[in-house]
């Protein structure tokens, strides 16, 4: 599953499959502004932060069973990552790293700067399993297809599939390269993202 936050107008934390579809919005009324995101797998709970309610907050992978694990007054909470029973959390405003666990803060390290995001890697956290992908050639990208319970092709940004069955992609038609719109007088000009 893939997951996500969304911190405009309407916030929200949604999930969908590897392919786009089965988009769900798992949760919305008890969120502010939701930003970083990270998963405990072996218990099957998502764990986030939240800038405006200044929280550290967790629920089961569906959006049940909802609770606020810490509340930091003043803070900037932005990036999570867990390792064991630790959460590593950034604090922009006040540019630390600080661990807790679900009952307690452990420790703060100052970092200078604003730290944003945090990742862990560790092998426990990646449970090994068969690559479908492995044999499947696909010309871009390979994702597993919970329906179909196998992998399949996809074409990045700006490509299409040859035809519903085929590895390899072409150039889309339709697609609009990213640029940088702007109006000059009557006349709407625009250049390349890539110049900016």
């Amino acid at each position: 599953q893939l997951f996500w936050s969304d911190w405009g107008a309407r916030p929200k934390i949604e999930r969908s499959n590897l392919l786009g579809g089965d988009r769900q919005i798992i949760l919305d009324k008890v969120v502010a502004k939701p930003q970083g995101l990270t998963i405990d797998y072996s218990n099957d709970r998502l764990y986030w932060t939240d800038a405006h309610k200044c929280t550290i907050e967790s629920a089961n992978l569906d959006g049940s069973g909802h609770s606020v694990l810490h509340v930091v007054e003043d803070s900037t909470l932005f990036g999570i990552a867990l390792y064991g029973n630790y959460m590593f959390v950034t604090d922009k405003k006040y540019g630390r790293l600080e661990v807790y666990t679900e009952k307690v803060k452990i420790k703060a390290f100052t970092l200078g700067g604003e730290p944003w995001d945090i990742l862990m890697y560790d092998n426990s956290s990646q449970p090994g399993m068969s690559n479908l992908c492995a044999d499947k050639n696909c010309e871009q990208l390979c994702v597993y297809d919970t329906v179909a319970k196998d992998a399949a092709c996809l074409c990045g940004e700006g490509y299409v599939k040859e035809d519903a069955e085929s590895k390899s992609c072409k150039p889309s038609q339709k697609f609009v390269h990213p640029s940088h719109f702007y109006a000059i007088g009557d006349s709407i000009c625009h250049y390349p993202a890539n110049m900016a």
